[in-house]
């Protein structure tokens, strides 16, 4: 009989976890106290682009997909991990890269697939006393056009960007980041903050689930996505 291995690939959320500057710390109020009626309710007070969260189209493009129009079935992908953990900060991940990660691993990336990126920048980022830099490791613009030729169900990646630090030093609404811009208008989904992703074991053919809140009329939401592995 084979077991399941479940990994929980979502950050914590808090007021103390780390953000980006100019976004609202995250802040649960008591709503109704428990001495009131015998049980306790709070109001959640938090951007929706916040810890391990996903990006809907409408993110980048004016005509694109919000959170509670995706087919519930999109959110279930076969799952490829790619490590990319010896790459140095601020460095981009190329095209080529992901094509030498694929014959390392003897796979090839297939449609609906979920691509995840392991950097390790989050492993050093996730406590407070860290603060959030450009320093990540993301996609170059010929990755990202690599990836949407695959035809993927969705990237994620342990990191606050998608796309490299250069292209988010230069983005602006008149040259957006690429990949974003790239895959979000294809309806290809974007993932950021993953974590744990060094906790899975298998590289390919685990199940990923990664559904967001069904909120309406939202360009992202927090999810709490999983790896699952089946063991003999």
């Amino acid at each position: 009989m084979k077991k399941r291995r479940v990994i929980d690939l979502a950050q914590e959320i808090s007021p103390e976890m780390n953000i980006w500057a100019g976004y609202p710390k995250p802040t649960l109020l008591t709503w109704i106290p428990r001495h009131t009626y015998g049980f306790v309710a709070e109001v959640w007070l938090a951007p929706l682009h916040l810890g391990t969260h996903l990006d809907c189209g409408i993110h980048f493009c004016e005509n694109g997909m919000t959170a509670e129009q995706y087919p519930i079935e999109k959110f279930v992908a076969n799952g490829v991990l790619l490590d990319f953990t010896h790459k140095k900060p601020r460095e981009s991940i190329t095209a080529e890269d992901i094509k030498e990660a694929e014959r390392k691993l003897g796979i090839g990336i297939k449609e609906g697939d979920a691509v995840l990126i392991y950097t390790g920048w989050m492993d050093k980022h996730l406590k407070p006393e860290t603060p959030l830099d450009t320093s990540y490791v993301g996609l170059s613009r010929d990755a990202g056009e690599y990836l949407l030729s695959k035809k993927i169900a969705v990237v994620g990646i342990d990191s606050t960007n998608v796309d490299d630090a250069e292209s988010e030093d230069k983005a602006s609404p008149e040259n957006p980041p690429p990949c974003h811009k790239l895959l979000l208008c294809s309806e290809i989904n974007l993932i950021e903050n993953l974590v744990n992703l060094r906790q899975i074991r298998k590289k390919y053919g685990f199940t990923f689930i990664y559904q967001p809140l069904k909120v309406k009329g939202a360009s992202g939401t927090p999810i709490r996505p999983i790896a699952i592995e089946e063991e003999e």
